[in-house]
């Protein structure tokens, strides 16, 4: 059996890998600042430190033959460049040295930030926009110069927004709420599509990516576009409620929307709908995930309406 390294195993997108790995008789060992023994009961082992610990990486790397590195900061600023940057460097660093086969890299679709084109590829010029996603992108850019100067096999992943159970942010609690109440319109034509990705099918994209041979030196967008108008409906169903078709101008919308923003600047609350969020359920915008499936193969096998059932059953019995 192989013994694999997951970083951040105890998160959400970790978890989902880490259980699809023990299914296949892995022998798995997580590396997170966090602890949860019982979460696992013991058929996992916990390595307790972060990226910038030289000795938990040491003792995490030992006898390792793959890495899914997957850990990562992304709501403290002050942490972006040490752990999304530095901490990436000091994990490759000590990988190399360790003698890895194989490195995973989990980016983000966010490294590609604004751009006017309709359909967005790898190909894309990357212009990050905010400082989360420049330490991604750098992150990643670090990554891949060990492939291409020979010291690691590394791909890189880009998922676009990932969805599912055990989600701890809880990203479509508010758009299934909205949709229970029967409050939830579509702004302007409701013509948007959304580029979410069900988690369960990035995890198996993960394992794809570090069997072949050809996925070294690699980057690859992993999505699963959808209408926005079918993805509302799914909810729908599956709470089961009547979804209005109803709409609102656009203008409307951003009008709200930037109403909200400055009452969360100015007091610190968290009102749903932002500019950014208009923006996102306006969008025509599509990700193409050809490369990956050109390439290695991979499609969504549960896809976004299965993972979707998944998730809503997961919110209802979680409330």
């Amino acid at each position: 059996m192989r013994r694999v390294l997951v970083t951040g195993g105890l998160g959400f997108i970790g978890r989902h890998l880490v259980r699809r790995l023990l299914e296949q008789g892995m022998t798995v060992r997580v590396l997170d600042r966090y602890r949860d023994d019982a979460l696992w009961q013991s058929r996992v082992e916990l390595v307790m430190g972060d990226l910038s610990d030289e000795v938990a990486l040491r003792s995490a790397l030992r006898s390792v033959d793959t890495v899914f590195h997957l850990a990562g900061e992304k709501r403290d600023q002050s942490r972006f460049y040490s752990t999304n940057v530095e901490g990436t460097r000091n994990l490759l660093r000590a990988a190399a040295a360790a003698g890895v086969s194989r490195f995973l890299h989990l980016s983000s679709a966010g490294v590609i930030g604004a751009c006017g084109q309709q359909v967005v590829t790898e190909e894309t010029p990357c212009e990050p926009q905010n400082d989360y996603e420049r330490s991604k992108y750098e992150g990643e850019r670090i990554a891949l110069d060990f492939a291409a100067w020979g010291e690691l096999p590394v791909t890189a992943l880009r998922p676009t927004n990932v969805f599912g159970e055990d989600d701890p942010e809880q990203h479509l609690a508010t758009l299934i709420a909205t949709i229970q109440r029967g409050a939830f319109r579509f702004a302007g034509h409701g013509e948007a599509m959304l580029n979410y990705l069900y988690v369960g099918d990035l995890a198996a994209a993960c394992l794809i990516a570090v069997e072949r041979e050809e996925a070294v030196g690699q980057v690859y967008l992993v999505a699963d576009p959808c209408p926005l108008r079918e993805f509302v409906f799914a909810i729908a169903e599956f709470i089961g409620v009547d979804c209005s078709q109803g709409h609102i101008p656009l203008w409307v919308a951003y009008g709200v929307a930037w109403s909200m923003d400055l009452l969360n600047r100015a007091f610190g609350l968290s009102l749903p709908l932002t500019v950014d969020k208009v923006r996102a359920l306006t969008s025509k915008k599509v990700y193409s995930a050809e490369k990956i499936a050109q390439e290695l193969g991979f499609r969504p096998s549960i896809g976004w309406r299965e993972g979707l059932r998944r998730t809503v059953a997961w919110y209802e019995q979680n409330s």
